[in-house]
């Protein structure tokens, strides 16, 4: 992809995150996905020792993402980190190391 049409192509993943906060209710939101955090920390405890000391990574999380509501040493990447951090605030957890960073580049 040119980087013309991938600079495009994040603009408008921005503005549809940015519609969809104003049209959703955040706490409701921030319940769901603590909920869906729930269920996938069920499955990581009957897979392996869940710790606080687990490591995770979650490529493209967006920024309503289950990794911001487990335990652990985690980690995240996406393309648009920057923004996440200073626009969905209510919802991402600062201690998750938020890198900005294509999935396709790891």
């Amino acid at each position: 992809m040119s980087r013309n049409r991938w600079e495009k192509s994040k603009e408008y993943e921005k503005s549809w995150w940015q519609r969809w906060k104003a049209r959703v209710d955040i706490n409701y939101i921030r319940g769901l996905v603590t909920d869906r955090a729930r269920g996938l920390a069920t499955i990581l405890d009957q897979s392996l020792t869940y710790t606080d000391g687990t490591t995770i990574l979650q490529v493209g999380p967006g920024g309503n993402a289950e990794i911001h509501f487990l335990k652990g040493i985690r980690h995240a990447i996406d393309p648009l980190a920057s923004f996440f951090k200073k626009n969905f605030t209510e919802l991402i957890d600062p201690d998750v190391s938020y890198i900005e960073g294509m999935g396709e580049a790891l």
